[in-house]
């Protein structure tokens, strides 16, 4: 999504399942954060610089499904910091990054 450096790993978030977050260090979102979450292996080690379309992590085949979105510098998910994030809940946190995909040209 960006150069940026990995900030923390947690093995275990959720039904045994990996997050990770990385703080962008380039670009109009510089200083942000980005998770991802379940479904990965492979991450990329805490404190390691990353480039724009580097794999930091891949798709694992098993798990509940991979999820991806802003975080914020302790690992919380931006929704979770800024709103009590119940599942399925539509936040603004989540609007912001369909935002931020869509920059990148994801449809």
């Amino acid at each position: 999504m960006g150069n940026g450096v990995v900030t923390g790993i947690e093995r275990n978030w959720y039904r045994h399942q990996p997050y990770f977050w990385y703080r962008l260090t380039s670009g109009h979102y510089a200083g942000h954060y980005i998770y991802i979450a379940e479904q990965v292996t492979n991450l990329a080690r805490v404190g390691r610089s990353v480039q724009r379309g580097q794999i930091i992590a891949q798709y694992a085949r098993t798990g509940t499904c991979m999820e991806i979105g802003w975080a914020v510098a302790n690992g919380r998910t931006l929704a979770q910091a800024t709103t009590g994030y119940k599942e399925g809940q539509v936040t603004a946190a989540g609007r912001s990054f369909a935002r931020f995909l869509a920059s990148l040209g994801v449809r």
